[in-house]
């Protein structure tokens, strides 16, 4: 579990935060897997669905889906969920949410949210798998606490080392650049 001591904002944001049961999950799995081209794709744990929901739903929605330069949302959201998570468990997260598209062009916004870390709080499997923590937080451009880039990458790096995890220092630098965000040139 994330240290509260990690967590500046106060904790009711999770309770608004989207809730799903194991049972919703696995219906919008099945939904997904009827329709998508990932069939096969293997779907570990209800909460892989849970961190894309997180993920996701701090990201600004578009009425249509998005076109335009091709975004590794899947790689994204495991960067910050630490934990894998198929694309199937990514587009699962967005039909739960109402979110319009097709992966990897889904409804959101390119100028993308680091979500709060507060999110996670309430997931299990969250940072379970540290090969995954810190990368790809090149592509945001924001944060939803409203703090820059680098003062959460710390706390995002603060909370791995809390748990014994080690993080990536050249994913996280990359990350840096420029102190906002570079994937995209916003």
């Amino acid at each position: 579990m994330i240290a509260q001591s990690m967590i500046r904002r106060d904790t009711s944001m999770t309770a608004s935060q989207p809730q799903f049961t194991d049972r919703q999950i696995a219906a919008a799995l099945a939904e997904e897997r009827r329709v998508h081209i990932e069939r096969d794709a293997v779907q570990e744990h209800p909460d892989c669905v849970r961190i894309a929901i997180a993920w996701l739903d701090a990201q600004t929605r578009l009425a249509r889906s998005h076109i335009g330069v091709y975004v590794p949302l899947k790689h994204m959201v495991e960067g910050w969920g630490g934990r894998y998570l198929s694309t199937l468990d990514l587009m699962a997260g967005a039909r739960l949410l109402g979110i319009r598209g097709a992966y990897p062009w889904l409804g959101i916004s390119r100028k993308f949210v680091l979500p709060d870390l507060a999110r996670l709080q309430v997931i299990g499997q969250a940072l379970s798998q540290p090969n995954y923590c810190g990368k790809h937080f090149d592509y945001y451009m924001r944060t939803e606490t409203g703090a820059s880039l680098r003062a959460e990458v710390d706390v995002y790096a603060e909370q791995l080392a809390a748990m014994g995890r080690q993080v990536a220092p050249e994913a996280l630098a990359r990350s840096l650049k420029d102190g906002r965000g570079f994937g995209l040139g916003y």
